[in-house]
């Protein structure tokens, strides 16, 4: 059986006695082994830990009268995959998509991990990805290309692209993801389904590290439906005193109608070389009208940004972050490195260690003004509208590397630093040309949502990427139900 529904639903039929847990995870199972080998979407499996769980569940519900099974917690026995990068769980492997970890044990379960199980949720696997989220496209030497439901030659986007393939295809109805420059919005927005980043501080992290990939990264999940958003952020987030960043929960026991017309304004212009689609336009133009029909004004407008500060900041922080990652492996010694890992991988390894702290240290200062400045767009709109990406999902082999720059790569150690870091500009650039809409809101930290408002003649989504000021997540979910109720949402799975 396909999980064509949400979770909720399962849920729900899990507490009325209509399903067992087991049968639930049976289910999912039966659907990863028909379905992996052609999405190629997970890259480690639980299913004996997954059915034992299960079966423990299903034990504990015989004792329950009815009012104790209403309150279990909301996803008690609806089966869901991890994200095979940073999701640690104390005795499972946690590969980052890399082959130097494909038997790393976590020694520790993570605070979101925790939050998810404490949900109700059996995990049944992780997901594949890029290797360290460092590309939106979901591929890695370590464990090939996912695909995507609708056209198994494109690939589903990055780095959460094995989750989002997983709940369109139906082997789960949700999957759990994070996002540090689009990896939750990006893929939902190539494969149709919802996906919201929260704000900096609102979901649960730790325990020791409460900045991760220097605070652009939180975790949350890839759904088909806005009360499962709605339910995972009640769940998932946590008011944390100690942490650098860190937002109180949320208040609201349910999603209210907006009350009031909204300030809204839209760009389609794309922030990197590659011209926004028609396709992509077509998509933010539907959705203007919608919200003009609906008494909100909409002007095109779009905050006053440098765009090269941008993507230098973004670029330098994942060559440091990853690159620190990676120096517990310098003893392996280069040649074996460089067999190893990715192509920007391998480009972190070689150059985060050489960028200062002096550096690193202006460009939070530059990060501080980009948030100030963005603020105070806020101040005169209360949501922002751009596409999630400048077209559809690309074709597998677009997502490779150009062979000039693989070349250049491969003599990364006779240039001198800037050189390097010339390379290493062209590299995300290239990577990163579908995808410029993203990376602001990781930057500034504020809340931003991927919807599945539209499809092209091929039936291949667009998602419209809509953004508020931090803290702001129940403004854009009143948004997102309020499509959702006018039946704008194309969430429905793919079976292959």
């Amino acid at each position: 059986m396909l999980f064509t529904e949400d979770a909720t639903y399962y849920a729900d039929l899990v507490k009325n006695k209509k399903i067992s847990c087991l049968k639930l995870v049976e289910y999912a199972i039966d659907n990863a082994i028909k379905l992996q080998p052609i999405l190629n979407c997970m890259t480690i499996t639980w299913f004996d830990k997954a059915l034992c769980q299960a079966k423990k569940m299903d034990r504990q519900l015989q004792y329950l009268t009815e009012d104790e099974r209403q309150k279990l917690p909301p996803f008690y026995g609806v089966p869901t995959l991890l994200k095979d990068l940073t999701e640690f769980w104390e005795g499972t492997v946690t590969s980052n998509g890399c082959a130097l970890m494909r038997d790393k044990v976590s020694s520790r379960t993570d605070a979101y991990v925790q939050k998810v199980l404490e949900m109700g949720f059996i995990p049944i696997g992780r997901s594949n990805v890029s290797e360290f989220g460092l590309k939106t496209v979901a591929d890695s030497n370590a464990f090939g290309a996912v695909c995507l439901p609708q056209d198994i030659t494109r690939n589903p986007g990055g780095s959460s692209g094995g989750a989002a393939a997983a709940v369109k295809a139906g082997i789960v109805p949700i999957a759990m993801g994070s996002d540090a420059g689009g990896s939750i919005r990006v893929p939902a927005g190539y494969t149709g389904l919802i996906g919201l980043k929260p704000s900096r501080g609102r979901i649960a992290s730790g325990p020791g590290i409460y900045r991760g990939f220097n605070s652009l990264s939180t975790q949350f999940a890839l759904a088909k439906s806005v009360r499962d958003v709605f339910t995972m952020l009640k769940n998932a987030s946590v008011y944390i005193p100690y942490a650098m960043c860190s937002l109180p929960t949320i208040k609201e026991e349910k999603i209210q109608s907006l009350t009031k017309p909204l300030k809204i304004a839209y760009s389609v212009q794309s922030l990197s070389d590659e011209p926004t689609s028609s396709d992509a336009i077509k998509a933010i133009k539907s959705i203007v009208s919608y919200l003009k029909a609906m008494g909100h004004e909409v002007i095109e407008d779009a905050p006053a940004i440098d765009i090269v500060k941008l993507f230098h900041f973004y670029y330098t922080t994942c060559l440091v972050e990853t690159g620190r990652n990676l120096a517990n492996f310098k003893d392996q010694g280069d040649r074996v490195l460089c067999k190893a890992l990715g192509d920007l991988a391998w480009l972190s390894y070689k150059i985060g260690p050489q960028i200062s702290a002096y550096e690193y240290s202006g460009m939070l200062k530059d990060q501080d003004i980009l948030i100030e400045q963005n603020a105070k767009f806020y101040q005169n709109y209360d949501l922002f509208l751009t596409p999630t990406t400048i077209s559809v999902a690309p074709k597998q082999t677009e997502c490779a590397l150009p062979q000039t720059l693989k070349n250049l790569l491969s003599n990364l150690q006779s240039m001198s630093i800037r050189e390097q870091r010339d390379v290493a500009i062209q590299a995300f650039d290239n990577t990163y040309r579908w995808t410029p809409f993203t990376q602001l809101m990781n930057l500034t930290g504020d809340p931003a949502i991927s919807l599945p408002v539209y499809e092209t003649i091929n039936g291949l989504p667009i998602g419209v990427q809509i953004s508020s000021l931090k803290g702001n997540e129940y403004r854009l979910l009143q948004v997102a139900k309020d499509f959702e109720e006018h039946g704008l949402l194309k969430t429905h799975i793919v079976s292959l």
